[in-house]
């Protein structure tokens, strides 16, 4: 499938730059020629994912049967446990309330204008999300003087790569000579991927796995659909450069496994450098 999303931004590229070669030179200050001109250029941004599959990274027998108590009954591990906690420990409480961190996003822009009014476009980008959180594990010292066992955290890590498809079409609502500023509405198709779950103990990382019947590996994903609106506002940098300061919402399904396919917003935000002929 991820094929099939790069194949679409690669005919829509191809045939932006096959339609340059054959019309010449635009002066986007020329207020007589044809305002039907291609855009073509990158994305710089932040993806601001929900919350709502996270709970999966959470290392949770709830999650996967592969969770944090396995890794620490592991008969391979369990002599390096035992060494270090030198008393009994069990995990006393899982990550509360976890989120993805902010996420640079990366990707490319192309579209045509209609007329001055109306522009379809294209947008491909893809964002690598992390969490980062702890979780606690109980280990019974008789020898700490507390009236309970002592408490310990240690980190817990994911990493997701998500790809956002969005194709639609902006409106401008004011222009000028020199900018112009317009909505956005769009589909959106999404393609998510599970990289890593590990925990980290004595500065070892284990890993934390994931079993997903639908693929041969042991990492969670799957595409999802949805749409959006945005917002925009276009300025020229010189005669045929252009920035485009943007946010997008979008909501849409999340597909990282059949029990985690929820929907949600998400959020955008950045600049692009586009160039217009």
């Amino acid at each position: 499938m991820r094929l099939y999303i790069i194949g679409i931004l690669y005919s829509f590229i191809l045939a932006s730059s096959t339609a340059y070669s054959q019309k010449g030179a635009y002066n986007y200050m020329d207020q007589q020629e044809d305002t039907a001109r291609f855009f073509v250029g990158a994305n710089l941004g932040a993806f601001f994912a929900n919350k709502n599959t996270a709970e999966v990274y959470s290392g949770s027998r709830n999650v996967t049967q592969f969770g944090i108590p396995t890794i620490l009954e592991n008969r391979f591990y369990q002599p390096t446990f035992d060494a270090y906690f030198k008393y009994p420990y069990t995990v006393e409480e899982y990550p509360f309330d976890v989120k993805y961190r902010p996420a640079f996003e990366l990707g490319l822009h192309a579209g045509y204008n209609i007329n001055k009014r109306i522009a379809l476009f294209l947008d491909f980008n893809i964002a690598q999300l992390d969490v980062e959180q702890f979780f606690t594990i109980a280990i019974d010292d008789p020898t700490n003087q507390l009236v309970g066992p002592t408490l310990e955290q240690y980190a817990l890590f994911g990493e997701e790569n998500r790809i956002n498809l969005n194709v639609g079409t902006q409106f401008n609502f004011f222009e000028s000579a020199q900018s112009k500023a317009y909505v956005s509405l769009f589909v959106n198709m999404n393609d998510v991927d599970m990289r890593r779950n590990y925990i980290v103990i004595d500065e070892t990382q284990y890993e934390i796995y994931h079993i997903n019947d639908e693929q041969p590996d042991l990492r969670l994903g799957g595409i999802g659909y949805g749409g959006g609106a945005g917002l925009g506002y276009r300025f020229h940098l010189a005669d045929q450069v252009l920035a485009d300061i943007y946010y997008n919402l979008i909501y849409t399904r999340t597909n990282l496994s059949e029990k985690y396919q929820p929907y949600g917003a998400q959020h955008s935000l950045g600049i692009r450098i586009l160039w217009a002929r």
